[in-house]
């Protein structure tokens, strides 16, 4: 979008997802930007959301930032921050993968998101793939999977998971139930 607000998003997003997929990119000048989402983002098959390293979207602490539903694939986030999802009685602070779902993070920073039950940063369901390259997920808290909680395959590559935390019991880092961890 040539704007870098919350509406100017929801029509660029609207417009890829309605012709099949595409990629979303801002042209929003040479200073950093954030996006603040007063709800959390359906993202469909074939979606790319490109922020050139200068965009940064916030849930500021009151709504999750982005679902993809079940058997959605070839969905990408690429050189974005994301910061204070919140999921209040939900999974995934920041994102929630749909069963048979893949997401590709590049270059992404998420931190300081949180979620009541599983995921601080991100839930995923059974039979999805999470891949996270050259990424950065820090600061994120939940009751479970203080940064990741799967029940699919993660793939970890050139990543950090720091700083997270599991306020209830399993995995401040990464939680998994009959799911695959490769790093």
């Amino acid at each position: 979008p040539a704007s870098c607000g919350e509406f100017a998003f929801e029509q660029a997003l609207a417009t890829v997802q309605n012709s099949g997929g595409g990629r979303v990119s801002f042209q929003c000048g040479p200073d950093p930007q954030f996006i603040a989402l007063s709800s959390r983002k359906t993202l469909l098959a074939g979606t790319i959301i490109d922020g050139g390293g200068k965009v940064t979207f916030t849930g500021l602490n009151t709504t999750g930032l982005f679902a993809v539903p079940d058997a959605q694939t070839s969905v990408e986030l690429h050189h974005l921050g994301l910061t204070q999802g919140r999921a209040v009685n939900d999974y995934g602070g920041a994102i929630q993968l749909g069963a048979n779902s893949t997401l590709r993070l590049l270059d992404t920073q998420i931190s300081q998101c949180a979620a009541d039950f599983s995921g601080g940063a991100i839930h995923t369901q059974a039979g999805s793939t999470l891949q996270v390259e050259d990424s950065y997920i820090a600061q994120n808290q939940a009751g479970n999977g203080g940064a990741i909680a799967a029940n699919g395959t993660v793939n970890l590559i050139d990543s950090l998971i720091a700083g997270n935390l599991a306020t209830l019991d399993q995995g401040g880092g990464v939680q998994l139930w009959f799911g695959q961890l490769h790093a």
